[in-house]
């Protein structure tokens, strides 16, 4: 079952990709797009990337620049009652992160039943990227952009497409036996799933060059001098969690000043 999942999300990852092909490029950005971004943030050229080499040294140790005291002050917990997860396993140090968690009256709710969990604070996603691949990026989709969107997966399923990564994934799917039906109904959920998580985003002011938070995901994205990371903040108390993203958000740039 997980490897069937699995080829429905890259079929899923790989179509969305590919559609979006065109405002996730720097190079295809119109000079009208790119003369908007300039007239927001003047001195800044909004294709450049990597310019804050500080944030990006971080992505080796994320755990010295997201701190157990870091947490503990803009949270108001006890350090002592924190424990400290590091994950490396991705071979890219985008997708590393490290977590400080302790226990709270968070609950979680699966297939009907509730189950207790603890608060966390998260630190990962540091990489090189421009202004105008995270604009593009971290922003709630159009319905046009979802009308595209379903209209290529289509395409995907009829095996009328040129994109030979979802070629593979829908090969394999026709191996495990799975019919074109049950692709269909499995690809539209997880799209439908990830568009969902886009409607949350809402622009941060006041915070490095540009911020987004989405309220679905409690997830903070920080753009500074050609690199971003992200945050992401879930407290038993809901209502402090862009509060507290924001607070340490400040700390991390300052770090990097």
């Amino acid at each position: 079952m997980k490897a069937i999942h699995l080829f429905v999300a890259v079929i899923t990852l790989a179509t969305l990709s590919s559609c979006e092909q065109g405002r996730n490029n720097d190079e295809s950005a119109s000079d009208s797009e790119i003369d908007q971004l300039e007239n927001e943030l003047k001195n800044i050229d909004p294709k450049a990337k990597g310019g804050n080499t500080c944030l990006l040294g971080y992505a080796e140790k994320y755990d010295e620049l997201l701190t157990k005291d870091m947490v503990a002050d803009a949270t108001s917990s006890n350090v002592n009652e924190m424990t400290l997860g590091y994950q490396k396993v991705h071979k890219s140090n985008k997708y590393h992160d490290v977590t400080y968690s302790w226990k709270g009256s968070l609950t979680k709710t699966v297939g009907g039943m509730t189950f207790p969990m603890d608060d966390y604070v998260k630190l990962t996603g540091i990489e090189a990227i421009s202004l105008f691949t995270f604009q593009a990026s971290y922003r709630a989709v159009s319905e046009e952009e979802t009308r595209k969107i379903n209209e290529d997966m289509n395409e995907a399923l009829d095996r009328n497409t040129d994109n030979s990564v979802v070629d593979q994934a829908i090969k394999k799917l026709d191996e495990i036996g799975i019919s074109k039906a049950e692709q269909q109904k499995m690809v539209k959920d997880l799209t439908e799933s990830a568009q969902k998580i886009t409607k949350g985003f809402a622009k941060v002011n006041n915070l490095g060059q540009a911020a987004t938070w989405n309220a679905k995901t409690n997830t903070l994205y920080v753009f500074e001098n050609g690199a971003m990371f992200e945050l992401v903040v879930e407290l038993s108390d809901s209502g402090r969690n862009l509060e507290v993203a924001k607070t340490i958000a400040t700390q991390i740039l300052n770090k990097c000043k």
